[in-house]
């Protein structure tokens, strides 16, 4: 069709808020939230908060950019919203990813830069429940800042 990287980059926000409203129709105890606020509001009456990231992206003016992906989008909420430490889930494993920064987007480094990272794939989530139970978090703490890169020795 040959639409436009702002175009693009709008339809894949877009994706992403109809896949959570998917979600949320789907599942009882699922909300859907545009800000922090809103998520913490869905939070404090006992329910689980889906992103819809259009707005507020749209509004901090987030690059569009195929070096912002899912990854660095839930960096950029989990800062905004104050939290120190995020968890992402992935198909592969981390201690079997040939390279660490390959597991997320060019642009994770500086979305994610001051908060604690996570990765968890497969086997990491098959003991999840149990770390979260103990107030623990699920996968490997991944510090992309200090991270070699793949052919840096």
């Amino acid at each position: 069709m040959g639409f436009s990287n702002d175009c693009a980059h709008l339809m894949a926000m877009l994706a992403m808020e109809q896949y959570g409203i998917a979600l949320a129709d789907k599942f009882s105890g699922l909300g859907l939230a545009s800000t922090p606020e809103e998520a913490r509001a869905l939070h404090a009456r006992g329910m689980i908060a889906v992103w819809r990231p259009t707005e507020m992206v749209r509004d901090a003016q987030v690059p569009p950019s195929w070096d912002v992906t899912s990854d660095s989008l839930a960096a950029f909420y989990a800062r905004r919203s104050g939290t120190d430490r995020l968890l992402l889930i992935k198909s592969v494993d981390v201690e079997t990813a040939p390279d660490l920064h390959g597991l997320v987007d060019a642009s994770f480094g500086r979305f994610s830069d001051g908060l604690e990272v996570f990765i968890a794939g497969p086997n990491a989530l098959a003991a999840a429940s149990q770390s979260f139970a103990r107030s623990g978090m699920a996968g490997v703490r991944v510090d992309f800042a200090h991270a070699p890169r793949k052919n840096e020795t």
